[in-house]
């Protein structure tokens, strides 16, 4: 990539804005934003615009690895770029914040888009979901569920029902913290609220019950799960699952294997 890089830079070729996004890309993943960001300054030397696509492409990189300061330093430089695609670059910033569970920043987020009129759709709202939640697990845990329910009454409020996704973001962290009466309570909340609970819902919630010693209660949930023949598909179920083909007892006992021994993912 140095080479084409290079090259471009010396031979005075033009740099598409869609060559622009892969690159910057990359280097955000490679760990060199700053690198990405001094050729998003110095567009110019590849004869690329430094327009709405390449602003987009610039946010959007460094968001996706936590950079929201110097993405969010690059949106205030550029603010008539942005025009059009703000709502693109919101949801970025607001993904971007939530890497560094930076609730604070990312509920500013929120506020600059109600002020400007952008929707707040479901995206949004799991993602800042996942950023209270993020935060909380390390330094308030007794507000975890607390804050998480009251922002599903708020989506509720503005009409946009909160899905199995919204919850499984907040039983993931509880499940980390070994939080087992809410990890059940919101489980329940699902069910009774037509919040259609998924099998990752309850994998997540005999989880935490597994880890906790409590196998009868898990067994039970499980048990639960398979009656509403939630059981895990073949393309959403692991490979190891995969190699057991589709006999269903035998995809179950993998089930509840992988329930009792795998760690909580991210």
């Amino acid at each position: 990539m140095e080479i084409l890089i290079s090259d471009l830079r010396n031979a005075g070729g033009s740099m598409e804005s869609q060559t622009f996004s892969v690159v910057a890309d990359m280097l955000v993943k490679l760990g060199r934003e700053d690198e990405a960001l001094g050729i998003f300054k110095n567009l110019e030397n590849f004869n690329c615009t430094r327009d709405s696509s390449s602003v987009t492409a610039i946010v959007s990189a460094l968001c996706s690895k936590g950079h929201a300061k110097k993405a969010k330093g690059v949106v205030y430089h550029h603010k008539d770029e942005i025009v059009g695609v703000e709502p693109c670059i919101y949801r970025s910033l607001l993904y971007g914040w939530s890497v560094r569970k930076n609730v604070k920043e990312a509920r500013k987020v929120i506020m600059e888009m109600k002020s400007s009129c952008i929707e707040i759709d479901l995206y949004c709202y799991n993602t800042f979901i996942r950023c209270l939640c993020g935060a909380n697990v390390n330094r308030n845990l007794s507000g975890l569920v607390l804050e998480a329910l009251n922002l599903m009454m708020k989506m509720r409020s503005h009409r946009i029902a909160p899905t199995s996704v919204s919850c499984n973001i907040s039983l993931s962290s509880l499940g980390k913290t070994r939080r087992v009466k809410e990890s059940c309570r919101i489980l329940d909340l699902m069910k009774k609220t037509g919040c259609a609970p998924d099998w990752i819902t309850y994998y997540l919630v005999a989880k935490v019950l597994y880890l906790t010693g409590r196998f009868g209660k898990g067994n039970m949930i499980v048990d639960d799960m398979i009656e509403r023949e939630l059981t895990p598909d073949r393309e959403a179920s692991s490979k190891r699952v995969e190699s057991y083909g589709t006999r269903p007892l035998l995809r179950v006992l993998v089930f509840r294997s992988r329930v009792m021994f795998e760690p909580f993912g991210h």
